[in-house]
């Protein structure tokens, strides 16, 4: 969990097994507990700013679009979905979300979320995250800018080990395929480390990505 959520809830919910995500109004991750981060296979700090489709294939990002939807007009009600972990690992879970606004302006979301295997054994009441948690997680949305490089720095001095070697390969020409066979590794796993690349460059694609490296670039040299 992100430093600035210091709460005896938050980390009586890391003991109970649930996961806790703060969510912006845009879709991008402002925090989350170590439990979430684990059914991701990531690192708090690795998925802390990155977009939420990243986490998703096309058709559950379409679920989680209609959700965040839901959440502006002030839904609460739990839906479920399946998070993609950074080795392409699928795991059903199971979102208690709670809509934030300051005023009449949505700024975003907080919520629990259980894997499958964790909502079959709960012996715990899950819902709508207490009012203290709810202040918590709206002072943080406040706080925390949309930018994802006022915490952390550059782009890339977060990439990964694997998304560094994926980068310092990657031309406008090569596909996913050929990078593959490069690295050793399979496809899917390639195409989950370039999403989690354009997430930190905040690009679209590697269009986009090569030419924002070559305008930092040459910032850097002048």
């Amino acid at each position: 969990m992100g430093s600035l959520i210091a709460d005896p809830f938050l980390r009586t919910i890391e003991d109970l097994g649930f996961g806790f995500v703060v969510l912006r109004a845009q879709g991008n991750v402002c925090s989350v507990n170590r439990v979430f981060a684990e059914i991701v296979d990531c690192s708090v700090a690795d998925v802390e700013g990155r977009a939420a489709r990243s986490f998703m294939d096309e058709c559950n990002f379409g679920v989680f679009l209609e959700q965040q939807e839901l959440r502006r007009q002030g839904a609460t009600a739990p839906y479920d979905l399946r998070l993609l972990s950074s080795q392409g690992a699928s795991t059903r879970v199971y979102v208690f979300p709670t809509p934030l606004f300051e005023g009449s302006e949505y700024m975003g979301s907080c919520g629990l979320v259980l894997a499958e295997a964790s909502q079959r054994e709960a012996s715990h009441p899950v819902g709508s995250v207490p009012s203290h948690v709810k202040t918590t997680a709206l002072a943080l949305l406040r706080s925390s800018p949309l930018a994802f490089t006022d915490r952390r720095g550059s782009p890339s001095q977060r990439l990964s080990t694997s998304e560094l070697e994926v980068l310092e390969r990657l031309t406008p020409s090569n596909s996913v395929e050929e990078l593959a066979c490069e690295l050793g590794t399979s496809a899917t796993k390639v195409r989950t480390l370039l999403v989690n690349i354009y997430d930190k460059y905040g690009v679209k694609n590697r269009i986009e990505l090569l030419g924002l490296i070559h305008v930092l670039s040459d910032a850097d040299a002048t």
